[in-house]
């Protein structure tokens, strides 16, 4: 893929926005390849920090459409590591934020919660990336806790404020997490009805790997909800 201005900031960052639309239609190899080549300009450059908070940050996200959690989190802990010795906080909170959803997703709900915890106290309220990503950790945690009400409370109120962006995709996660707060809450129906509206954001996102899995989930409570 050709992109103008090659070597420059600009077709760096073009490129790596590029490398998530491409993990978000399922092309791996080319998701990859892009990512790559961003990164690649970005450290010829001698552009430092911008390779590990922008490029760490987003191939931490394809990664993760990927289905490769162990390389998103190495990408991502750069990332945030790097801002945090910096002591730069404004884009720390979104690093921390998803690095809590990728310590969730390997089962390491404490840390999960901690990392949360820091992302909030260093986010401001309106920045919504951030406060989206780290509101549904934090619902999931407590409903693993079994402190389901309060779960769903949060998990509900995140979609909410999602549904105030312009960005499905975000909404969409959001809606996930609630679709899982519910069912480790054992109400079956409303979290395949929570799925469901994932998949529609997710849709209009043209996000084709979250909209798989989206349906795979609510097909398999389903499932559940019909054998039972």
């Amino acid at each position: 893929m050709e992109v103008a201005d090659e070597g420059s900031p600009v077709a760096a960052f073009h490129l790596i926005g590029l490398a998530v639309s491409r993990a978000m239609m399922g092309d791996v190899g080319e998701a990859r390849a892009l990512l790559g080549r961003g990164a690649a300009i970005l450290q010829d450059l001698g552009m430092t920090l911008e390779l590990a908070a922008t490029a760490g940050l987003y191939g931490a996200v394809v990664e993760m459409l990927v289905g490769d959690l162990e390389a998103a989190e190495v990408a991502i802990r750069t990332s945030y590591e790097t801002l945090k010795s910096k002591g730069e906080k404004a884009r720390l909170s979104s690093r921390a934020a998803l690095l809590a959803r990728i310590a969730y997703q390997l089962g390491r709900f404490d840390e999960a919660m901690d990392l949360a915890d820091e992302a909030d106290a260093v986010s401001a309220l309106d920045d919504m990336e951030p406060q989206i990503w780290l509101r549904g950790v934090r619902a999931k945690v407590l409903a693993r806790r079994g402190r389901f009400e309060v779960a769903e409370r949060e998990a509900r109120e995140n979609a909410r404020l999602a549904e105030e962006t312009d960005w499905p995709g975000y909404t969409g996660a959001a809606w996930t997490d609630l679709a899982e707060v519910l069912h480790l809450a054992g109400r079956l129906h409303d979290a395949a009805t929570a799925a469901r509206k994932a998949e529609e954001f997710f849709e209009t996102k043209g996000d084709l790997v979250s909209l798989g899995r989206a349906r795979a989930f609510r097909e398999e409570i389903e499932a559940v909800s019909t054998e039972g």
